[in-house]
């Protein structure tokens, strides 16, 4: 799994970069080459149905021997030339099912990039939150290491150490928390890409996080409107139509023009040759009550793809609603927690050097230690949301 480099289109992106990580993913996603597949397949199922209305070569050769003896060759070569409107209804149905299948190639590709987008800020917000609760767990052991040297000296008691060690210990096991989600959203997001992945050169390559344009209202109608698993879904309903269609001009007649040599007893040439030319005429009828069937079933499976249609539909909206409450929830909240933490650091930091001074009580300097950290997860938790919201809303659109 080790690989340093994503290729795409012949050209090498740093794996640890998110578009590196995107086109690995695409390119080790079993959903992605099953969808390709499909429209290969797609594609030669269309010049199937092309090539019924190209002109045939049969031959057939018969020898008879016993009480009658017939050594005949035949030669056909035969053509449509009018089909009553079957073939047409037969290769609009496989157009359809062709652009059904490239649907689904782009919506395999989105949902692949949908996934890439939370198992990477998944991971982002992981260990960023980590890495705040170890600064602040690195703070309150440096506090502890200065209580302990002043109850040796009698400055503090052993309440105070105790006291302490039990603080320490409560930030410790945030941090064990945090630690064991840190593991596991780089187990996730290593196991999705199919690569080996460094925490030092993914830190290196984050995106920009700085604070994005917030607090717009998403046009919810305009990504309705070109969602591609609506799209696909349209289409199937269409490809459904045609399929009716097809299924009721299949007691039609079809039109062939016929080119014939048949040469008896080759033998003996002397028996000569027949040729001719003409046209042919073909028609099979099938039961009604087959063809009822039939189209009972296909009318059966537009209801259904209606109705997942509108759920579809349904579940979008609510997604762009949560999307958008994410992005509002950062303009509004994000401001004030800024502020908040300013305003805490300030204090931390007032706190240290009063504690330093021997002014101020080291639970004040305890206290603001833990409060400056759960409000820097709060900010991450805020801001990286708001920034995986905005990629994931991209690759809605775009996907």
């Amino acid at each position: 799994m080790a690989a340093q480099t994503a290729v795409a289109g012949g050209v090498q992106t740093d794996l640890h970069t998110l578009a590196g990580l995107r086109q690995q993913a695409l390119a080790t996603s079993p959903a992605v080459k099953i969808a390709r597949a499909d429209v290969a397949a797609a594609g030669y199922s269309a010049e199937i149905v092309e090539s019924e209305r190209l002109a045939k070569f049969s031959t057939s050769v018969e020898a008879l021997t016993g009480n009658v003896t017939d050594n005949t060759i035949n030669l056909n070569l035969t053509k449509n030339i009018f089909s009553f409107g079957r073939y047409p209804a037969q290769q609009k149905r496989a157009a359809l099912d062709q652009a059904v299948s490239q649907d689904r190639l782009a919506i395999a590709v989105q949902d692949t990039e949908i996934q890439l987008v939370d198992y990477y800020f998944d991971w982002w917000m992981a260990h960023r939150i980590n890495s705040i609760r170890q600064h602040a767990v690195d703070q309150a052991s440096k506090l502890h290491a200065q209580i302990q040297e002043r109850a040796d000296l009698g400055l503090l008691s052993n309440a105070d150490l105790t006291s302490s060690l039990l603080q320490l210990d409560r930030l410790d096991r945030s941090l064990l928390n945090s630690e064991l989600d840190a593991t596991k959203a780089q187990s996730d997001l290593t196991f999705f890409v199919g690569a080996d992945l460094s925490v030092g050169k993914l830190e290196n390559n984050l995106p920009e996080s700085t604070p994005v344009s917030m607090g717009a209202t998403l046009d919810v109608e305009s990504v309705l409107k070109h969602s591609v698993e609506l799209s696909v879904l349209k289409k199937e309903l269409a490809a459904n139509t045609a399929q009716i269609e097809v299924v009721r001009l299949s007691n039609r007649p079809t039109l062939d023009a016929v080119a014939r040599v048949t040469v008896d007893d080759p033998i003996t040439p002397s028996q000569g040759t027949r040729e001719g030319v003409g046209l042919m005429f073909n028609m099979t009828l099938n039961p009604k009550r087959l063809i009822a069937a039939q189209v009972g079933e296909l009318l059966a499976q537009a209801d259904r793809i209606e109705a997942e249609l509108m759920a579809a539909e349904r579940d979008l909206s609510m997604t762009l609603l949560t999307l958008e409450r994410t992005l509002n929830d950062y303009a509004t909240k994000y401001p004030r927690l800024e502020q908040s933490r300013t305003r805490s650091a300030d204090s931390l930091a007032s706190n240290a050097r009063r504690f330093q001074a021997g002014t101020a009580d080291w639970r004040e300097l305890l206290s603001s230690i833990a409060e400056t950290a759960e409000l820097e997860v709060a900010i991450a938790r805020l801001q990286i949301a708001a920034i995986a919201a905005t990629a994931r809303l991209n690759a809605m659109k775009h996907g």
